[in-house]
């Protein structure tokens, strides 16, 4: 990825030479350089990487791609709400809940929730478990 400040954009065919540190501070109007105490080094606020210690040599830094670590690997742990259960009338009175025709309300239902930010709904446990088991087969065939 190359810095938003790299290339002047211009119709006139200007934009052909990248810009150094110098042009992009004059055109921008702000600093582009930080110093970082932990390396006791100069460095560039747009691609990351240090400045040589010559200043004059520094003025003429262009911005190449910003190197970033490799991602780890996503691991995909999976688990499973507890249900409900029976559903009790709204201030803690105790009561249960029945439907219009007298029955009591139970809640069997369990959601599947993976580390990845997947969710999944089931009618029951048993089916959030088996769409977990699911969701980790998908995404251990994709990583082959």
């Amino acid at each position: 990825m190359l810095s938003p400040y790299n290339h002047l954009d211009c119709s006139g065919g200007c934009a052909t030479a990248p810009l150094t540190l110098a042009d992009r501070s004059v055109i921008t109007g702000r600093s582009l350089i930080q110093w970082d105490d932990d390396s006791r080094t100069w460095y560039c606020v747009d691609c990351l990487n240090d400045l040589p210690d010559n200043g004059y040599r520094a003025l003429f830094h262009v911005c190449g791609p910003v190197e970033l670590p490799p991602a780890p690997p996503v691991e995909h742990k999976t688990r499973t709400t507890e249900p409900a259960g029976y559903q009790y009338l709204p201030g803690g009175s105790g009561i249960r809940m029945t439907d219009k025709r007298g029955r009591l309300m139970y809640d069997r239902s369990s959601w599947a929730i993976c580390s990845c930010g997947w969710v999944g709904a089931g009618y029951d446990r048993r089916d959030a478990r088996r769409l977990a088991k699911t969701h980790r087969e998908e995404q251990a065939g994709q990583a082959v």
